[in-house]
């Protein structure tokens, strides 16, 4: 270990470069008077304190870099259109020259049976797996798919239940977006662009919240389920169901998303996109402190 001493700080050598640390003069005070200081340098190749500080806050940064922000400005004004009552259809970010999305649907239906059968040793579990799917046919989250009429490519994904510690909500329907028939075959995630990190930094919003006599907290209700999906692209998120739920035997029935599913890699992206591009064209003052104060679904904000 080196160490460098001097009329000022001392630096000790280490693997992420010298520390530096010891009395320091300030100029703006007494003569007699010396601040103590504590400094990191980090001299070794590639390594740099922004580096370290970036690595920590993984997953709490906003969009810093110039192309991550024109990516998210290219799609905002390429990729959403306004329908006619007021809501964001959005079509997915593909990936440019993605290989052939393949159908999935011999895995599709073979996984959707066995699942089926291990909720049918719970009944409840499968009327209440039933129910969410009914729901969000009655809402119009998910459309009957008419087998006569394919159009193009289609693409079908797996699901399954995810149990919760919940007396309302016991389940959770999980889409398997990373479902592939073989190991030479690509998902749909696969064929996505994830986009970029978009949201924002959760620090500043919780320091901001702590400056404020009242403060408050929402989140949007199903925020993916009310972000609608292209036409176009919603045939790539076809599933199967049973015909009919009280006859596990039954012939299974195709449904597909008419909204953007939770399971896929760019539906954070693609709800950011919706809610930055929505509050953006707004420009009221609120809509100005919503954006800012947005987390995912979140709104951590006062006044």
């Amino acid at each position: 270990m080196h160490v460098v001493c001097g009329d000022g700080p001392t630096a000790v050598q280490s693997r992420l470069g010298y520390l530096l640390s010891g009395p320091l003069p300030s100029p703006q005070l007494a003569d007699t008077t010396s601040l103590h200081v504590s400094i990191l340098s980090c001299t070794t190749e590639g390594a740099t304190p922004s580096r370290f500080w970036n690595m920590e806050s993984t997953g709490t940064t906003c969009i810093t870099e110039t192309s991550d922000a024109d990516f998210l400005h290219k799609y905002m004004a390429t990729k959403i259109t306004v329908q006619p009552d007021g809501a964001y259809s959005l079509k997915f970010p593909w990936k440019d020259s993605h290989p052939p999305l393949p159908s999935n649907y011999t895995v599709c239906y073979r996984r959707t049976r066995s699942m089926v059968y291990r909720l049918a040793k719970t009944p409840k579990l499968l009327r209440m797996y039933d129910a969410i799917i009914k729901e969000q046919g009655t809402r119009g989250f998910i459309e009957r798919v008419n087998d006569n009429c394919e159009r193009g490519s289609v693409h079908y994904i797996p699901h399954h239940p995810i149990h919760k510690e919940s007396s309302t909500t016991p389940i959770r329907i999980v889409f398997d977006c990373s479902c592939k028939p073989s190991a030479d075959s690509p998902s749909l995630n696969d064929c996505l662009h994830p986009g970029p990190p978009s949201v924002n930094d959760l620090c500043s919003i919780l320091v901001r919240f702590r400056q404020h006599n009242v403060a408050f907290s929402s989140d949007i209700e199903k925020a993916f389920l009310h972000v609608h999906l292209d036409e176009e692209d919603s045939d790539f998120t076809r599933f199967l169901w049973l015909s009919d739920p009280c006859d596990v035997s039954s012939p299974l029935i195709a449904f597909r998303f008419r909204v953007v599913l939770f399971g896929a890699t760019c539906s954070p992206f693609m709800l950011q996109a919706t809610l930055t591009y929505h509050l953006t064209r707004n420009g009221s003052s609120i809509s100005q402190d919503l954006l800012r104060n947005l987390y995912v679904d979140n709104v951590v904000s006062g006044c």
